[in-house]
């Protein structure tokens, strides 16, 4: 039954939030606020890489014993800060979802503190984790605390989150589009308009924020000079597949090494020190594996490699990046699987015998591949890897290898890297607190594939008490009534408890 909530007028702006021209104000400055602190975290991560680098370059001395002990301290201080914020550990993406969804609440200050000092810390030890995770979390909980600043309420301070969190990737790796994407596909999983403003205006602000402040330059420094030839189309293929095995074993990796180290018992003021001296042997064997792998990337490119090497980078990163994870420090995946995924495309230029010409190609397509599959978000892994890289002119090909790579995780029923951290993340909660008259407003789009399209609203089996408090069909506002059928690209807006949300997302967004 439909419980009617008299109480609250049904009126445009109550369902928005706020007015189109709020949000996009807010977008510009959290949008500037988070592109900042993005640019801040890329450059003191750059520079603790250099000074790791050298101090791994220097000749066997005494050096090394203290930088096990500095591994040991650091990993207690980043234990304590996880102590202090817990929800700043891993990528953060789960937490802005599960944030999103009503089923957590960050406390903005000692999250952002602990997200970028224990961050710096980890990459500065060398453990195999990326930037964008952080970037994207910080993101978030700058659009947060300007949601707080200004007073808005709740479905617009989820607004400004989720715009936080795509400046926040936009920022990290140049890609606005991407940025976007992702975070309304991957985080919030619904499309509208009042989402889509705020996101895309953040992005591109952060976009141009990162741009004034490191430079106008792409991720990756080199570019596809030639295209594959139509006729070289199955090594394309080839990549696809490979790459779709790699993403999925690298899911079922980072499952299997949680396991284990719950298996262990070990607890994090035993087991985050522990890994961070293991990271110190890792770096006086292969400094290649340390940090995020971007270095790697590009040595790949500049550097004839052998067969051998690649392999051994392949297991050796993807291994230690599981380890790294589920260390449960701060730090996210992105960068090392795009590292997985130009190893497995050049793994397969090895033995496609091509001209090196197109070697930068296969880099290119295993990026995007390893992503969709590890993800299973193929168009934003094209555009990601097209944005990072600043070549435009492979699309069909990238896309060959996406969706070759997106069926092998269909085909193998893997689930999505980050559906299973945010599981994983809520059954580690004690559930949160939240006032039982809170009410909040949600929006969500009718895909072609929804079950509820063509169906009566008085036919609906609804999951809980809720209230649809108006269709927007093709521009036109529709107040719903008992014989009104919902349309596919209909956005309709739900009056439910915020304790409802993540049940109410969940019934409004599924696909058959």
């Amino acid at each position: 039954m439909v419980k009617e909530y008299k109480q609250i007028p049904v009126r445009e702006s109550n369902l928005a939030g706020t007015n189109k021209f709020k949000l996009i104000f807010l977008g510009l400055v959290t949008g500037l606020f988070s592109g900042m602190l993005a640019v801040a975290y890329r450059f003191v991560l750059a520079e603790l890489d250099t000074i790791r680098d050298s101090i791994y370059n220097m000749p066997f001395s005494i050096n090394y014993l203290w930088m096990f002990l500095a591994a040991f301290v650091f990993g207690v201080i980043v234990v304590q800060l996880l102590k202090w914020a817990p929800l700043s550990g891993g990528s953060g993406i789960p937490q802005i979802r599960g944030e999103l969804l009503g089923r957590l609440s960050m406390n903005p200050g000692p999250t952002f503190i602990s997200k970028f000092l224990g961050g710096s810390l980890a990459n500065f030890i060398g453990l195999s984790l990326g930037r964008e995770g952080p970037s994207i979390q910080l993101g978030g909980v700058t659009g947060k605390i300007v949601g707080k600043l200004f007073k808005t309420d709740k479905l617009t301070s989820n607004y400004l989150i989720t715009a936080g969190a795509s400046a926040g990737l936009s920022a990290a790796f140049n890609a606005p589009i991407a940025g976007t994407l992702f975070t309304l596909e991957e985080v919030y999983g619904s499309f509208s308009h009042y989402l889509l403003l705020p996101s895309i205006i953040a992005s591109i602000t952060a976009n141009f924020v990162s741009f004034i402040f490191a430079g106008k330059i792409y991720s990756f420094s080199f570019r596809v000079n030639q295209t594959i030839d139509m006729n070289d189309i199955g090594w394309v293929v080839l990549v696809g597949l490979i790459a779709g095995l790699v993403g999925i074993l690298f899911n079922h990796f980072m499952e299997w090494t949680r396991r284990f180290f719950a298996w262990t018992r070990l607890k994090p003021i035993y087991l985050v020190p522990l890994i961070f001296m293991l990271t110190v042997v890792v770096g006086l064997f292969s400094p290649e594996l340390l940090g995020g792998g971007h270095h790697l990337v590009e040595h790949m490119v500049a550097a004839p490699i052998s067969v051998g090497m690649l392999v051994f980078w392949l297991i050796g990163k993807l291994v230690f990046t599981s380890i790294s994870y589920n260390s449960g420090v701060q730090g996210g995946i992105f960068l090392p699987v795009l590292v997985l995924g130009a190893i497995s495309g050049l793994l397969v230029y090895h033995i496609s015998g091509l001209e090196p010409v197109y070697m930068v190609n296969f880099i290119i397509l295993g990026m995007s591949a390893v992503m969709t599959a590890v993800v299973r978000a193929p168009i934003m892994s094209i555009v990601l890897v097209m944005e990072m890289t600043g070549s435009f002119t492979h699309l069909i090909m990238l896309s060959f290898a996406s969706i070759i790579a997106f069926i092998v995780g269909e085909i193998t029923r893997t689930e999505p890297i980050y559906e299973t951290l945010y599981n994983n993340l809520i059954q580690r909660l004690t559930p949160q607190k939240v006032e039982e008259s809170e009410l909040i407003v949600s929006t969500f789009t009718i895909g072609p594939e929804s079950p509820l399209k063509n169906t009566l609203i008085s036919d609906l089996n609804l999951p809980t008490n809720l209230l649809i408090v108006e269709i927007n069909r093709e521009g036109l506002n529709l107040l719903p009534k008992a014989d009104e059928s919902i349309k596919t690209l209909d956005t309709v807006m739900v009056l439910h408890n915020v304790l409802d949300t993540e049940l109410v997302h969940n019934y409004f967004t599924h696909e058959d």
